[in-house]
C-alpha cells in the first residue's frame, strides 16, 4: 500500500511526536510500514518513547550522530520496499483522511508527487494561524522559470522509484525539498496539490525569525547559484531570486510576516 517516512532528532518533542504518530495510527487508510529515522543520539525520555514503539509495522533506523533531514530521509528510503511514501514532520498531525486522499489521487494519476494544502498552527491544532495554498497543477519542466516550491514537503506523498531515479535527498540546509522537487522537474516528473486543509504543520514564534537575516539570505543566495549552475533553474528565475529573496530576508520580521500572509498564506 504505502509507507510513512519521518525522522526524529534530539531537539524533537515526545509530546508532539505522539500527536504525529496518533493521527497516523487514525489514518482511515493503515500504513503497510512506519519508518522512523532517529538522526542522532537523542535525549533519554525521546530514546525510551522510541524503545516502547513495537509494533510489526513500525521500523526504526538510527545512527549516532546528527546528519540533518535530507541525509534521514535518504537513510530511510533505502528501507522501504513501498511504492508510495506518505511524508511527515515529527511535531505535525495529519487530517484522518489524508492518506486515503493523497493515495487516491497519485494512484489514479500516475503523478510523481502529490500533496495538500498546509494548515499553520501553534499549541492547539484550533489556533490556526493561515493556511499555505499551492498550485493545484505542475507540468514538468515548469520549475526551470522556479518562483515557489510546487507542493509542501512535508504534505506529500511520492512514488519512491521517481524520486530515487532523480538521486534521492542531498544535504542542501532549508532547502533538501527544494532541491529535490528541481531535480525529478529537471528529469520531467510533475506533481499535483490538493486543495484540501489534509496537514496541520506547528508553527512556533521564532518561524519567520529563523527564516530572516544576513545569515540566511546567504544560505539562499548560495542555493540558488547552485542550482542554477547544475542548469535546473533559468537565467531569469535565478535574476528574480537573488533580487527579491535577500531583499525579503533582511525585512523587519513584522514586514516579513505581513507579506507572508498577503502573498503565501490565506
Amino acid at each position: 500500500m504505502y509507507a510513512v517516512l519521518l525522522s526524529v532528532y534530539d531537539s524533537s518533542s515526545v509530546c508532539h511526536f505522539k500527536q504525529a504518530l496518533t493521527s497516523i495510527f487514525s489514518q482511515t487508510l493503515k500504513a503497510s510500514s512506519i519508518h522512523i529515522v532517529r538522526d542522532g543520539l537523542v535525549n533519554h525520555k525521546l530514546q525510551a518513547y522510541l524503545d516502547s514503539l513495537h509494533f510489526n509495522n513500525i521500523h526504526i533506523h538510527a545512527y549516532d550522530k546528527n546528519q540533518g533531514l535530507g541525509f534521514a530521509l535518504n537513510y530511510g528510503l533505502q528501507f522501504i520496499t513501498e511504492k508510495f511514501v506518505l511524508r511527515m514532520d515529527a511535531d505535525d498531525i495529519s487530517h484522518p483522511d489524508r492518506a486515503s486522499i493523497l493515495y487516491n489521487q497519485i494512484s489514479s494519476t500516475g503523478k510523481s508527487v502529490v500533496g495538500s494544502n498546509i494548515v499553520e498552527f501553534s499549541s492547539d491544532i484550533h489556533n490556526v494561524h493561515a493556511v499555505i495554498n499551492y498550485s493545484q497543477f505542475v507540468a514538468p519542466f515548469s520549475l526551470r522559470d522556479y518562483y515557489r516550491d510546487p507542493v509542501g514537503h512535508a504534505s506529500v506523498i511520492f512514488n519512491k522509484s521517481d524520486v530515487i531515479d532523480s538521486g534521492g535527498y542531498f544535504s542542501s540546509l532549508f532547502f533538501e525539498d527544494t532541491y529535490l522537487w528541481l531535480r525529478m522537474s529537471f528529469n520531467g516528473y510533475a506533481f499535483h496539490s490538493i486543495n484540501k486543509n489534509l496537514y496541520f504543520a506547528r508553527t512556533d514564534s521564532d518561524f519567520l525569525h529563523r527564516r530572516s537575516g544576513i545569515k540566511y539570505a546567504l544560505k539562499e543566495v548560495i542555493n540558488f547559484l547552485f542550482f542554477w549552475s547544475e542548469d535546473l533553474i533559468s537565467n531569469k528565475s535565478l535574476i528574480i531570486n537573488l533580487i527579491t529573496r535577500p531583499i525579503l530576508r533582511l525585512l523587519p520580521v513584522f514586514l516579513l510576516k505581513h507579506i507572508y500572509l498577503c502573498f503565501l498564506r490565506s
